[in-house]
């Protein structure tokens, strides 16, 4: 749930439009492979959200290795790349970054996207290098398999939230009311909110949105997942 809640603070990124399936398949709960010689492997999942995520640390001398055996891995069971039809998909990632922190950290950023066979799932798969010590690179993998934004119908919310903070008060007013939350939707606490704020548009308007995207997941759920296969806690 916090993942998908604060994909309004990033850069959502939508695959090309497409007709969805309406086969009911739980997608999230594919088991994701590690790469050999995985280290500190963790596994989470939110089966209300229809949420799952590998992180892993790991030790690379080729980069693209990673983006080679995910690509396979996804491809083999039916999923394509976001980017399939593009003539450079399948070669190497599809995005990168490159920076260089305050302290000196040097930071080179992968990822790429895959959607499920029925179209409703997107994995996201994120390899982040933070060091280099003139042969290996060490480096962090994260793979996140969610609802595709589209079938989920998110870019209705989106809109609507970047709309409460029209005026420079409004971000001065949410941080009164939400404290530590903005990067979190599902943290906000309308019930502790001060007395004097609980009439701002921006305590209103997302109190509608939180309530819309909850409403998102259920009619997603009813459409694309199995809930009687979902295992038990």
């Amino acid at each position: 749930m916090r993942l998908l809640f604060s994909l309004f603070l990033i850069g959502l990124v939508f695959s090309p439009s497409a007709a969805f399936s309406a086969e009911k398949v739980n997608y999230w709960l594919i088991d994701v492979p590690v790469i050999g010689g995985a280290e500190n492997i963790k596994r989470e999942r939110e089966d209300e959200y229809f949420f799952s995520s590998l992180t892993y640390k790991l030790t690379f001398r080729d980069v693209d290795s990673a983006y080679v055996f995910y690509d396979s891995f996804f491809k083999d069971n039916g999923w394509k790349n976001f980017m399939e039809d593009h003539p450079d998909s399948g070669k190497s990632w599809n995005s990168h970054s490159f920076n260089v922190l305050q302290d000196g950290t040097a930071i080179a950023a992968y990822s790429d996207m895959w959607n499920s066979p029925n179209k409703a799932f997107s994995a996201r798969v994120q390899l982040t290098l933070t060091k280099y010590n003139g042969e290996d690179f060490f480096g962090e993998i994260v793979v996140q398999i969610t609802p595709e934004m589209q079938a989920l119908g998110m870019h209705e919310h989106i809109m609507p939230r970047m709309e409460l903070f029209s005026e420079p008060r409004d971000i001065f007013i949410f941080a009164r009311a939400f404290p530590g939350s903005f990067q979190d939707l599902s943290k906000l606490d309308y019930e502790n909110v001060p007395e004097e704020y609980k009439n701002e548009k921006v305590v209103v308007g997302h109190r509608k949105i939180t309530n819309g995207i909850r409403a998102s997941f259920k009619k997603f759920g009813a459409q694309y997942v199995d809930y009687e296969k979902i295992p038990k806690p």
